[in-house]
């Protein structure tokens, strides 16, 4: 029985020593994400001891992982492979810092708070953070097309459904495109555009490519332009104002263009004319009068 305890004790020990050599801290920039937002979660791992600590993973489970569970409750589950590195050596006093989006990892498609925790494997224990809270809610739809892509070399044709959302802020509303493979019940992304002005609705065009075009206005005399594929990738960001007139989008020929207003950015470059990249030299400038001359003052300059 006293050899039983003394285990026991040890383990306990050597439990605590295991957990006192790192905290672990997480943190969001912000507590409410719309639904199929990426969260990134930040992860912070304080060595507190004074010699440098090895952080590992082992074939079961990586060194770092996440206990997820809903307010209303119930854990929620894991989808996805965390990616991290084998192993981390952290110095004395030293923190290392890694930034995780959880979406992908675990089933966080569905409305309501959740509580997030980092757990971080230290030396076959456990250190696991306080938690946080945040919240996933819907934004509001302001626009929405379902598009047929050509399959090349396929049988029949993808489609795409995007979606204009918007989300209610304090100072600023913001703007999002969501795009959906719905056939399979993909959501492929949920980009952020940046603030919206809800002065003007914005416009939104899609290619002969499937591209989706959206102009929007973000400033009281400024809109934002963005390009965003099939795959949910921005292709192009620009911004333009309206101080001669206001932009607007185009389809020519199947193509989709901003057309009016004056692009800010990028700065549209320029061709140089010869005159500008040789210009010619300066005149010589005129001779000086000489106070002596003839027809100049009769009395030197003072």
């Amino acid at each position: 029985m006293k050899q039983l305890t003394f285990l026991v004790l040890m383990i306990a020990a050597l439990a605590l020593d295991a957990l006192a050599q790192v905290s672990v801290e997480v943190r969001t920039d912000k507590d409410t994400f719309l639904l199929y937002e990426s969260i990134p979660v930040a992860v912070s791992i304080h060595n507190q001891t004074g010699r440098t600590i090895q952080i590992a993973s082992t074939d079961e489970r990586p060194w770092l992982s996440f206990l997820i569970t809903r307010a209303a409750g119930g854990m929620v589950e894991n989808v996805g492979k965390m990616q991290v590195e084998d192993a981390i050596l952290i110095p004395p006093g030293d923190t290392v810092r890694r930034t995780i989006d959880i979406l992908p990892l675990y089933d966080l498609r569905s409305l309501g708070t959740y509580q997030i925790q980092a757990a971080v494997n230290a030396n076959g224990m456990q250190a696991i953070s306080s938690l946080i809270r945040v919240v996933i809610l819907n934004g509001r739809d302001l626009w929405s097309q379902t598009v047929g892509l050509a399959a090349a070399g396929k049988a029949g044709d993808e489609y795409r459904t995007y979606s204009l959302v918007a989300r209610s802020n304090r100072q600023q509303d913001s703007l999002y495109v969501c795009v959906k493979d719905e056939p399979h019940q993909l959501v492929l992304g949920l980009l952020p555009l940046g603030g919206l002005l809800t002065v003007m609705p914005p416009e939104a065009r899609v290619d002969q490519r499937g591209d989706l075009h959206v102009l929007y206005q973000n400033g009281p005399r400024s809109f934002g332009y963005v390009q965003v594929d099939p795959s949910a990738t921005i292709v192009k960001r620009a911004a333009y104002s309206d101080f001669s007139s206001q932009p607007r989008l185009v389809t020519l020929d199947g193509s989709v263009d901003v057309q009016g207003g004056e692009q800010t950015y990028p700065r549209p470059e320029r061709v140089m004319t010869n005159g500008e990249l040789h210009p010619p030299p300066p005149p010589p400038p005129p001779p000086k009068k000489k106070w002596w001359w003839p027809f100049g003052p009769k009395t030197p300059p003072s």
